[in-house]
């Protein structure tokens, strides 16, 4: 399988293929299957979401005063993501302060937060 680099001036941030899969884009010198930006697409405030278009913004992260929060297009809005704590494993954490800040680290079974 060969790849090509398409080079190309974005009208609008909107022109950036976020979401997952191919999409076809047509161009004045042919057609052409481009793969989606796998990432979560960034806004400054939840007011923004009202104008996106979910089918090619399902993931975004919103960025508003000192919080970051994940969303999720589903049920026709979206919806926060909330971790699941019957999904969390920290069965591999290291046994000694890592001394990096906010990494967990397990100190004999109980949990704690590295200071740095």
């Amino acid at each position: 399988m060969s790849s090509r680099v398409i080079t190309k001036s974005l009208a609008t941030q909107q022109d950036l293929l976020f979401g997952e899969g191919l999409q076809e884009q047509k161009r004045a010198d042919g057609s052409f299957v481009l793969d989606k930006i796998r990432l979560v697409y960034p806004v400054n405030s939840v007011t923004e979401l009202g104008g996106l278009d979910p089918e090619q913004f399902p993931k975004v992260r919103v960025y508003e005063s000192n919080t970051v929060t994940d969303y999720m297009y589903k049920n026709d809005t979206y919806e926060p993501v909330l971790l699941d704590a019957r999904s969390v494993d920290f069965s591999n954490l290291p046994s000694s302060d890592p001394e990096v800040v906010g990494k967990l680290w397990s100190d004999s079974g109980v949990l704690k937060v590295s200071g740095g």
